[in-house]
């Protein structure tokens, strides 16, 4: 599990760090630089060692300025710190690698330090798009969730084949957040663009034991499709380590919330996945009630630098440690994180 994450110059980003835990969510106005805080984490794990073109490095740093680009991470006695910046010609971008503060070939190889490289090379964020998982899909053998999910067809088809416990697992938990529906159904259909493809092509469904009917994909609100996309990223035979999610609420009515954290929570204790994410809602904000240190506050200052502050260590503690001073009674942070939040209270809040 990543124990810090440190970056500098990376978008909004101009300086901030976080001591992350096992699920951790990013709560904050618009703009704010959530969304750039997983980009960064996606970014290093993209351009650890590949090569980085000069365009794109230059749209990463703070205020577009020809700047070092660094993002750190630590877990347990490994760190990782990638930097970026261009070299003196301006035609290229120079990678400096550090593991442990030490150069990369200094370092010797150890178990810890290649599942520590492990994590780096799986790092996925993960922006499911309805539009891209409603058309039919060819089938190809597909045990790995893409970004957009635009691959859930032939996903779910190699899971029903190859790995039904999982398969199981996913039409279960539709049965119990969508209790209409009762099953995934699928169909062959013609190719959708080229009648010449000889693949066979495939939609998807579920069926509902209301009406007795099969609702194929492009007939589903776009919260169900969000949510199965959900459910297949959770699902996946081998997830990544270390999972990014932007908003896992969206489109999904606030009733069926906490069964979704309750699914994200359940994978990180499971299977030891990290999860960083995003969101708006009030109602996942709640479920932190009891892990103040896992929620960070997003703002921007006037210079349209990102400014995190931790809600125990930067907001809870110093409000208590004040009031102890002062004789006064310690608000209750805790007690409807929600409203807290929507009045403006933790900060985080549009202007």
């Amino acid at each position: 599990m990543l124990t810090k994450l440190h970056i500098q110059n990376f978008k909004s980003l101009k300086e901030v760090t976080l001591d992350l835990q096992p699920v951790n969510l990013l709560i904050g106005p618009n703009n704010s630089g959530k969304t750039n805080l997983l980009k960064a984490v996606e970014f290093l794990g993209k351009y650890r060692l590949s090569q980085l073109p000069v365009d794109i490095f230059l749209q990463t740093c703070f205020k577009h300025e020809n700047a070092e680009v660094l993002v750190g991470v630590e877990a347990a006695e490994q760190s990782y710190i990638g930097k970026y910046k261009l070299n003196d010609s301006e035609e290229g971008i120079e990678r400096l690698r550090y593991y442990n503060a030490k150069e990369a070939d200094n370092v010797s190889v150890t178990p810890e330090l290649l599942e520590f490289i492990k994590v780096l090379n799986e790092i996925q964020l993960y922006r499911p798009n309805p539009l891209k998982f409603t058309e039919a899909q060819p089938i190809i053998s597909s045990v790995a969730v893409n970004e957009d999910v635009s691959n859930l067809v032939p996903f779910l088809e190699t899971l029903r084949d190859e790995y039904r416990e999982n398969f199981a697992q996913i039409e279960e938990d539709i049965r119990k957040c969508l209790p209409e529906f009762q099953d995934i159904r699928f169909k062959t259909v013609a190719p959708t663009t080229n009648s010449n493809d000889n693949r066979t092509f495939k939609k998807w469904g579920l069926f509902s034991e209301v009406s007795k009917m099969t609702y194929w994909a492009e007939e589903l609100s776009e919260g169900v499709l969000y949510f199965v996309a959900l459910l297949c990223i959770i699902h996946q035979p081998n997830p990544p380590k270390l999972l990014l999610l932007e908003e896992p609420e969206r489109g999904i009515h606030p009733r069926r919330i906490k069964e979704v954290m309750d699914f994200i929570f359940n994978l990180s204790q499971s299977k030891g996945i990290q999860v960083i994410m995003t969101s708006h809602h009030p109602y996942v904000l709640n479920e932190f009630e009891d892990m103040p240190e896992a929620v960070f506050v997003f703002d921007k200052d006037d210079e349209g630098a990102t400014q995190v502050r931790n809600l125990q260590k930067d907001i809870i503690a110093p409000s208590n440690e004040e009031n102890d001073k002062q004789g006064l009674p310690r608000i209750k942070f805790t007690q409807d994180l929600a409203e807290h939040w929507f009045s403006g209270f933790l900060g985080g809040v549009p202007a």
